[in-house]
């Protein structure tokens, strides 16, 4: 009768032990796939914080690159600003500037720009009159045959200079442009026909022909431009033209004008 017990005593011991066995491994089981998703979470984070960084490091790279290249380019403008020149001892000498020089063809190109602007024009107002009578044997005027025409009118007379013949000299030494002007010459003299204003006394045994017009306005413009060369027209042109002349070699500041 005690033998059984004792079997029975012994049988749920051994089941005590398998349960505790199984939750044993239960436990190192749940353990494991705990550990398992931790290290999986802390490889997760290693790799986001790695490409971070290498983010970081790249966008530094570019950076420094972009640095480089920037000084590298602002180097090579300054240098080529900067030129160096030699010394009288064939040295050279870095930092200084080249001073420039002007030469005859870019100042006679200058010179042809101003085109027309060199002409210079001066106006007159004449009044002038001619008698015309028919003569004998062209000695002897012949009575009532007289006829006459009075003129009175403005006009316009304009004077110029052949560019071409404009002589330009640079002393580089000095530092000065010598500039040789030519005589003015008349290009335009004509009667400004909406202000004539004319009288006539016509007769009828001398009536008035139209080259006698001809011939009293082409004295018109002859008296004219006499007029305009007494109030100076060719000085004022001259002037005018070394005004232009100056401005538009404004550019070689360095340089003096001289006109000859």
């Amino acid at each position: 009768m005690f033998k059984r017990k004792n079997t029975d005593t012994s049988s749920e011991i051994k089941k005590n032990k398998d349960k505790l066995s199984n939750e044993t491994e239960k436990n190192e089981a749940g353990v494991s796939v705990e550990t398992n998703k931790k290290d999986a979470i802390k490889i997760n984070i290693k790799n986001k914080n790695t490409g971070i960084l290498t983010r970081i490091i790249c966008f530094g790279l570019g950076c420094l690159v972009t640095f480089i290249v920037m000084i590298s380019v602002g180097f090579k403008m300054v240098k080529s600003e900067t030129v160096s020149t030699t010394s009288d001892d064939g040295l050279s000498l870095p930092g200084e500037t080249q001073v420039r020089e002007v030469t005859v063809e870019e100042v006679k190109v200058k010179l042809e720009e101003i085109g027309e602007l060199s002409t210079y024009q001066g106006t007159y107002s004449i009044t002038y009159g001619k008698k015309e009578t028919r003569e004998l044997l062209e000695k002897f005027a012949i009575p009532f045959t007289s006829n006459n025409i009075t003129i009175e009118c403005e006009g316009v007379v304009k004077v110029g200079y052949d560019l071409d013949s404009i002589n330009v000299e640079v002393a580089e030494a000095d530092k000065k442009i010598f500039i040789s002007i030519p005589e003015a010459k008349v290009n335009d003299n004509y009667v400004i026909w909406d202000t004539m204003n004319c009288s006539e006394e016509n007769n009828i045994l001398n009536p008035i022909e139209f080259s006698q017009y001809q011939e009293l306005i082409s004295e018109i413009e002859e008296k004219g431009l006499e007029e305009v060369e007494n109030d100076g027209i060719y000085t004022k042109a001259e002037d005018n033209l070394k005004l232009l002349i100056e401005k538009f070699l404004e550019d070689f500041e360095e340089y003096e004008i001289v006109f000859m």
